[in-house]
């Protein structure tokens, strides 16, 4: 078991769809404390496959606030091998490898605040939606949620019967939109993929929310996600009431731009690089065409890393000294990199000298 790991044991086991099942973890006594969680966060997974350690990240579906155990919903991807393995290996009493709580995509709720939370998800980007509608419903009596969820057809649905629990224990308070890519005959509701014309449509003529007054969480796959961000840019929401959640590497990636022509990229050395991690200190050599997380490894280091693509922060550290081309930095906000973060499994150096700590 990689350092920042620990064993939990699989407390239940649910079916939600043909597709997927959720995985709900029993945590014990001396370790409530490392997995306190906030409603949205996710937790990293590690086995071994094949002879080879894989890392995946699955969001938490659960609420601190009205669920005994935290739980991850886990679709099955073609050939993706967590996934699978999850799905196929994983029953009531089985032990896995999880690392704790991490992700900012999250609800901190305040019993105050009278908001209007819009949910976009499609596919398993349901999974932190659910979380994060039951902290606000249940610890927000002045808010209300609205969730728009695409999906292929109705039998993908997942958490279909928590949602309809949830409108009928909560009433106006959630409304709950389904769109379906391949809908039923009977189907007189949303179809179709969506994009940012039909976003403003259905935030305009369907959810009426409050521009300024309303908050926006989006997840799902990454073509889906860019066309509701646009949607709701075009319609007027502000980019600070829209939070992103991406399972892979977003369509619109900032790797796909040209250099900037002030871009600090000429370093063509080998830098020393300092890393602390996990309470111990490393260093080691990386080139200018080796990220810090990859020579990390090389060097036999594990750090914190999960998708490797830019977007989970996982691997998330703060810059002492040096300097990083990050090629990627979906996963980070503004203020973040202003306070000096990257993320290592995107960063190159930029100097003959490096230290970080990973955060």
């Amino acid at each position: 078991m990689s350092p920042g790991f620990y064993k939990l044991k699989i407390a239940k086991r649910t079916e939600e769809t043909a597709e997927a099942a959720c995985f709900h973890l029993e945590i014990p006594e001396n370790l409530q404390a490392a997995f306190t969680y906030v409603a949205g966060q996710y937790l990293t997974f590690e086995t071994e496959i094949n002879g080879e350690i894989v890392r995946r990240s699955y969001s938490l579906c659960s609420s601190p606030y009205t669920d005994k155990r935290p739980a991850v919903a886990v679709k099955r991807v073609e050939n993706g091998r967590m996934s699978n393995w999850m799905n196929n290996e994983l029953q009531a009493g089985s032990t896995v490898n999880v690392m704790q709580p991490m992700g900012k995509f999250v609800l901190q709720p305040n019993a105050q605040n009278a908001s209007h939370y819009v949910l976009w998800a499609g596919g398993s980007g349901i999974t932190p939606m659910l979380g994060i509608a039951k902290t606000a419903l249940s610890q927000e009596p002045g808010s209300k949620v609205s969730l728009v969820y695409a999906n292929r057809d109705p039998k993908s649905v997942i958490f279909k019967e928590e949602w309809e629990e949830l409108s009928q224990e909560y009433g106006s308070r959630l409304q709950i939109i389904y769109s379906y890519d391949q809908a039923p005959i009977t189907w007189f509701g949303l179809k179709g993929m969506l994009n940012p014309e039909k976003v403003g449509s259905i935030l305009h003529s369907k959810i009426k929310p409050e521009i300024n007054g309303s908050t926006h969480y989006i997840c799902g796959p990454s073509g889906m996600m860019d066309a509701v961000k646009t949607g709701l840019k075009e319609s007027g929401i502000a980019e600070k009431n829209i939070h992103t959640e991406y399972f892979s590497a977003p369509t619109s990636s900032k790797t796909d731009e040209a250099p900037k022509e002030n871009a600090e990229t000429e370093f063509k050395g080998e830098a020393d690089v300092t890393i602390h991690v996990f309470g111990q200190t490393h260093s080691f050599k990386c080139n200018s065409e080796t990220t810090v997380l990859n020579a990390a490894m090389k060097n036999g280091i594990n750090p914190p890393y999960s998708c490797t693509v830019g977007v989970c922060t996982t691997c998330r550290a703060r810059v002492h000294s040096g300097k990083l081309n990050m090629l990627e930095r979906e996963g980070l906000s503004d203020e973040e990199i202003e306070q000096g973060y990257v993320l290592t499994c995107q960063s190159l150096p930029l100097s003959s000298s490096i230290e970080i700590t990973y955060e």
